[in-house]
Protein backbone atom coordinates (compact mmCIF):
# COMPACT_ATOMS: atom_id res chain seq x y z
CA UNK A 1 0.00 0.00 0.00
CA UNK A 2 1.64 3.04 -1.08
CA UNK A 3 1.41 6.36 1.47
CA UNK A 4 0.17 9.21 -0.08
CA UNK A 5 1.53 12.65 1.03
CA UNK A 6 -0.76 15.55 1.07
CA UNK A 7 -0.20 19.09 1.73
CA UNK A 8 -1.58 20.58 5.04
CA UNK A 9 -3.11 23.51 2.82
CA UNK A 10 -4.61 23.31 -0.72
CA UNK A 11 -3.93 27.03 -1.47
CA UNK A 12 -0.25 27.94 -2.63
CA UNK A 13 1.56 30.32 -0.19
CA UNK A 14 2.31 34.04 -1.38
CA UNK A 15 5.41 35.01 0.43
CA UNK A 16 8.06 32.96 2.66
CA UNK A 17 6.78 32.25 5.53
CA UNK A 18 7.79 34.75 8.70
CA UNK A 19 10.47 32.97 10.20
CA UNK A 20 12.72 32.50 7.13
CA UNK A 21 12.24 36.22 6.07
CA UNK A 22 13.73 37.17 9.88
CA UNK A 23 16.62 34.45 9.21
CA UNK A 24 17.61 36.15 6.10
CA UNK A 25 17.49 39.77 7.41
CA UNK A 26 19.27 38.89 10.23
CA UNK A 27 21.92 37.04 8.13
CA UNK A 28 22.21 40.02 6.05
CA UNK A 29 22.56 42.45 9.12
CA UNK A 30 25.28 40.14 10.83
CA UNK A 31 27.75 40.34 7.52
CA UNK A 32 26.71 44.07 7.23
CA UNK A 33 25.02 43.99 4.14
CA UNK A 34 23.01 46.53 2.98
CA UNK A 35 20.03 45.67 0.52
CA UNK A 36 21.62 47.50 -2.09
CA UNK A 37 25.16 45.32 -1.56
CA UNK A 38 23.84 41.96 -1.50
CA UNK A 39 21.43 42.97 -4.17
CA UNK A 40 24.65 43.60 -6.65
CA UNK A 41 26.09 40.07 -5.25
CA UNK A 42 23.15 37.93 -5.93
CA UNK A 43 22.46 40.11 -9.51
CA UNK A 44 18.82 41.24 -7.73
CA UNK A 45 16.92 44.46 -8.03
CA UNK A 46 16.10 46.18 -4.40
CA UNK A 47 12.81 45.81 -5.02
CA UNK A 48 12.92 41.97 -5.26
CA UNK A 49 14.97 41.70 -1.95
CA UNK A 50 12.50 44.12 -0.13
CA UNK A 51 9.45 41.95 -1.17
CA UNK A 52 11.32 39.08 -0.08
CA UNK A 53 12.29 40.35 2.96
CA UNK A 54 8.94 42.00 3.47
CA UNK A 55 6.73 38.89 2.71
CA UNK A 56 5.32 41.04 -0.73
CA UNK A 57 7.42 38.74 -2.98
CA UNK A 58 7.18 34.85 -3.41
CA UNK A 59 10.64 34.17 -5.29
CA UNK A 60 11.55 31.40 -7.07
CA UNK A 61 13.69 28.89 -5.58
CA UNK A 62 16.78 29.70 -7.10
CA UNK A 63 16.91 33.21 -5.90
CA UNK A 64 15.86 32.00 -2.74
CA UNK A 65 19.47 29.40 -2.72
CA UNK A 66 21.25 32.54 -4.51
CA UNK A 67 20.23 34.87 -1.40
CA UNK A 68 20.97 31.94 1.12
CA UNK A 69 24.80 31.22 -0.54
CA UNK A 70 25.83 34.86 -0.77
CA UNK A 71 24.82 34.67 3.20
CA UNK A 72 26.86 31.78 4.08
CA UNK A 73 23.26 29.95 4.63
CA UNK A 74 22.26 26.80 3.27
CA UNK A 75 18.57 25.56 2.85
CA UNK A 76 17.73 21.68 3.42
CA UNK A 77 15.24 19.49 2.96
CA UNK A 78 14.03 18.02 6.65
CA UNK A 79 11.18 15.19 7.31
CA UNK A 80 8.16 16.95 9.07
CA UNK A 81 8.23 14.97 11.60
CA UNK A 82 11.69 16.02 12.63
CA UNK A 83 12.07 19.48 12.16
CA UNK A 84 11.62 20.50 15.83
CA UNK A 85 14.22 18.79 16.59
CA UNK A 86 16.53 20.20 13.49
CA UNK A 87 15.51 23.79 14.79
CA UNK A 88 16.47 23.23 18.76
CA UNK A 89 19.86 21.34 17.29
CA UNK A 90 20.81 24.59 14.88
CA UNK A 91 19.93 27.29 18.11
CA UNK A 92 21.93 24.96 20.45
CA UNK A 93 24.87 25.08 18.51
CA UNK A 94 24.47 28.96 17.47
CA UNK A 95 24.94 29.76 21.40
CA UNK A 96 28.47 28.55 21.21
CA UNK A 97 28.57 25.64 23.40
CA UNK A 98 30.55 22.40 21.65
CA UNK A 99 27.70 20.26 23.77
CA UNK A 100 24.54 20.60 24.92
CA UNK A 101 21.14 19.38 24.86
CA UNK A 102 17.97 19.28 22.87
CA UNK A 103 15.17 17.58 23.57
CA UNK A 104 16.31 15.58 26.41
CA UNK A 105 19.10 14.29 24.33
CA UNK A 106 22.64 14.58 24.55
CA UNK A 107 24.44 16.15 21.53
CA UNK A 108 28.07 16.84 20.41
CA UNK A 109 29.98 18.24 17.58
CA UNK A 110 31.40 15.39 15.98
CA UNK A 111 33.20 17.02 13.63
CA UNK A 112 36.21 17.84 15.91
Amino acid sequence: MRKTISPKSSSRPKALPLQVREQLKTARRTFRLSQDHLCRITKQTQGQLYGIETGKTDPRFSTLLGICRALNLEPILVPRDHVEDIQLYAEALQEGPEQGTYSGKEFTDENE
